[in-house]
């Protein structure tokens, strides 16, 4: 199901499993990689015109840790600055990057 939240200008989707015996939930994250994959490919390179395979690990889209590590080479390569375009629940994802990544 999805539902386009207005008023913070976000979609939001769900995902039920009925049977994870059927469809057990690594599937589905292995799911979710391969659509994240594919927007870095097919969206957001051709967007910026970067090669896909150099966002992989220049993009800050992922586990806390990898957005960790990420911000870690950064701040080591003397960049002082970043700007967060949370996706989704944007309160939410302030308050991670707040207090994981701090």
């Amino acid at each position: 199901m999805g539902v386009m939240l207005e008023d913070r200008r976000v979609a939001q989707g769900s995902l039920k499993l009925t049977n994870y015996q059927k469809t057990p939930i690594f599937r589905v994250f292995e799911m979710v990689k391969r659509e994240a994959e594919r927007l870095r490919r097919d969206v957001l390179a051709p967007l910026l015109g970067r090669d896909p395979d150099d966002l992989r690990d220049q993009l800050c889209i992922g586990s806390i840790e990898h957005c960790a590590k990420l911000l870690s080479r950064y701040a080591a390569a003397g960049c002082q600055r970043v700007h967060l375009w949370p996706l989704g629940d944007e309160p939410r994802q302030i308050e991670l990057a707040a207090t994981a990544l701090a």
